[in-house]
């Protein structure tokens, strides 16, 4: 018989070992549970988290996310999951990630699908087994250094942030996009999980770790500036901190890249990434209340 509630905590374990049955299309998920818990206080990597059981055992969730952000790993129950999360939470939908026919479902559950969006469009989901990276002969050229950001950065990374947002994401420049850009890059240093390709001094690629879990990583947020383009340098800045990753253990990572855009494909494939399959991040333009129970 199956039924639907919503996570509390002490049920993070249960949470996980469904979960993991899909390790690459939920690492979003797998990474905030274990950096917060099932615990929702609106602070990073909180979320609320709607669940639907048979037999005892979870079948599918989504999670309401403290910025706005609905992510759902829901093959069965997925418009009861997802309404369940986003009405106890009360918060306004900023957008949806994850499997895209899942995340396109979603978006007609909770009555989104005609609300404008500055991201609409599935991306090419991929992975590589880091012992099979293939390192870019860039990285060992003269004078081509891949290490973590510092605070000495923190400045010109939050302006890459920025021009990330507005170029790959759709965002406008705003006070709000510059601070939140601020904010985001900052939980980053502080985790070390921002990287900079370095050559002859000048910094000129960046790449995070969008995501972790034991032995697994997902990567985001790469980024070359315009004037530094068409010199491999943001396969670089990859295959540098992944080698990192590998160095300290993990044996996996994750990305999802355009599928409209060949050029980014051409460069993860280059480094080893397979496709896997599909996922998706719709991102509305403004974040949208959704009424309770609808």
């Amino acid at each position: 018989m199956q039924s639907i509630r919503i996570l509390q905590p002490g049920e993070e374990a249960v949470l996980e070992q469904f979960l993991a049955r899909r390790p690459e299309s939920s690492m979003i998920m797998r990474s905030n549970l274990r950096a917060a818990g099932l615990e929702d206080r609106g602070l990073p990597n909180h979320a609320t988290y709607g669940a639907a059981f048979e037999d005892g055992v979870i079948i599918a969730a989504a999670a309401h996310c403290w910025n706005g952000m609905v992510l759902v790993q829901a093959p069965h129950a997925l418009a009861a999951v997802v309404r369940g999360a986003v009405n106890q939470t009360g918060r306004r939908v900023a957008g949806l990630m994850g499997p895209w026919d899942q995340v396109t479902e979603a978006r007609r559950a909770l009555g989104l699908a005609g609300v404008k969006a500055s991201v609409d469009a599935p991306d090419i989901l991929y992975r590589v087994y880091l012992h099979q990276l293939q390192v870019p002969t860039v990285l060992s050229a003269t004078g081509v250094v891949c290490r973590p950001g510092t605070q000495v950065d923190r400045e010109l990374l939050v302006r890459w942030r920025v021009d990330f947002s507005r170029e790959s994401l759709g965002f406008e420049d705003s006070r709000e996009l510059r601070s939140s850009c601020r904010e985001h890059v900052d939980q980053l240093l502080a985790k070390r999980d921002i990287w900079i390709l370095e050559t002859s001094g000048v910094r000129v690629a960046s790449a995070t770790i969008h995501a972790r879990v034991p032995l697994e990583v997902t990567v985001g947020g790469v980024w070359t500036p315009p004037e530094f383009r068409g010199r491999g340098y943001a396969r670089a800045v990859v295959a540098g901190m992944l080698l990192a990753e590998r160095e300290g253990g993990v044996e996996q990572a994750v990305l999802f890249a355009d599928r409209t855009n060949p050029v980014s494909q051409r460069t993860y494939e280059a480094l080893g990434f397979v496709a896997i399959g599909d996922y998706g991040i719709i991102l509305f333009q403004e974040p949208q209340a959704v009424p309770r129970g609808g």
